[in-house]
């Protein structure tokens, strides 16, 4: 049985795009229980199938104006999601608004008490009414934007004012992202000062997430926004992996060995071949032989996979060279992993032909053990 003491987080606007993405994310958390306020619970089922069998959910099905059922779903939250929003620009808008005045309302509602704070609430609003966060949207376009959607601009504007005047007793963090996308979750961070576009529905959340789960008050009453990592990050990491893969074919010890980490191993693959996990000393010490013995090196690279948001990729190469018993050739499925900063490769699986292995393996290895006899055997002499 688990000792990790629950955590529980509502979310109203829950069949929205981001209320489903918030569900999805807070579910990968194994202490987080969610309270899903939605007006149609079918709905929900609909769209999250998981929801329906889900112990960790609890569905709160009814109007926003509720007071007594908003207060029971809120009770108790370390945080509480306000993501009910509309695409339609209707004059009289009034859904972010009315949330805002009913969670206050209901928050009001309940008895205090001395152990138990309020809940941090969350309000999904829009870069683009902040002048900070859309000072990079063209001149032109900027007022095309905000007269696109004036009336659910202007009703997230009041639902702001709404909320910072509770500010004394009540703690709101006001999220302003750039487009949004229904795409798969990429890599977020959190920025008072700039936003990107699009950003997924599920990089949002995750990042509303970590806004509620910040303990230290970094964000609290601040406009915060979200960009991407993945773009620095693919960047960073494809250029280690070039390098990796010219100082692979390069033939140099000093060359193939510039990118890997100080803890790199490299471990041959298939598991089954029991082989063990080299280090990067073992190999600073093992390939000037190996390369003394693979002569006029050659490698075609014939397909390259990058994962970014996993920080891995995968390469496989024809290498070819002479040797002192003739022609050699092989075939390589190598996995590398990056380090956290995507500059240095932290982990090395490869898998050879094993029919050339088979071959050539015996022979290099009574090589290596001949070189390192007569290394022993001059050290002994002088």
């Amino acid at each position: 049985m688990s000792n990790i003491t629950p955590t529980t987080y509502a979310v109203l606007g829950s069949t929205g795009n981001c209320g489903t993405a918030l569900i999805e994310i807070l579910l990968q958390k194994p202490n987080a229980r969610i309270n899903a306020y939605c007006r149609n619970r079918s709905k929900l089922h609909r769209l999250l199938p998981t929801a329906a069998d889900d112990k960790r959910i609890a569905i709160f099905e009814g109007n926003i104006a509720d007071t007594a059922l908003l207060a029971s779903c809120i009770r108790g939250c370390l945080a509480v999601f306000l993501c009910v929003s509309t695409n339609d620009n209707i004059p009289g808008c009034r859904l972010a608004q009315d949330t805002a005045s009913a969670v206050i309302h209901a928050l009001q509602s309940t008895p205090s008490t001395n152990t138990l704070a309020p809940p941090k609430l969350i309000l999904l609003s829009s870069g683009t009414i902040d002048a900070n966060f859309s000072r990079h949207v063209p001149f032109l376009l900027q007022p095309i934007l905000l007269r696109s959607a004036s009336h659910v601009y202007r009703d997230l504007l009041e639902a702001e004012r709404l909320l910072r005047a509770q500010e004394p007793w009540l703690t709101t963090v006001y999220v302003k992202p750039g487009a949004l996308s229904v795409d798969v979750r990429r890599g977020h961070a959190l920025s008072l000062t700039d936003q990107d576009s699009p950003v997924s529905y599920l990089d949002l959340a995750a990042a509303m997430v970590d806004v509620a789960d910040d303990a230290e008050g970094r964000w609290d009453g601040k406009n915060v926004s979200v960009v991407n990592t993945h773009g620095a990050a693919n960047e960073i990491q494809a250029a280690t992996l070039e390098k990796f893969i010219k100082g692979w074919a390069g033939w140099t010890p000093d060359g193939f060995l510039s990118t890997w980490s100080s803890t790199c191993t490299q471990t041959t693959l298939p598991f089954s071949s029991d082989v063990p996990p080299r280090t990067r000393s073992h190999v600073e010490h093992l390939f000037p032989i190996l390369m003394s013995v693979l002569s006029n090196f050659e490698m075609t690279v014939h397909n390259v996979v990058h994962d970014t948001a996993h920080g891995k990729a995968v390469i496989y190469a024809l290498t070819k060279a002479d040797t002192p018993w003739g022609p050699y050739k092989n075939e390589h499925a190598l996995f590398l992993w990056f380090d956290e900063s995507g500059t240095e490769v932290d982990r090395i699986e490869e898998m050879f032909d094993a029919l050339v292995m088979k071959e050539f393996l015996p022979k290099i290895q009574e090589h290596v053990a001949r070189q390192k006899a007569e290394a022993e055997a001059k050290a002994q002499a002088v």
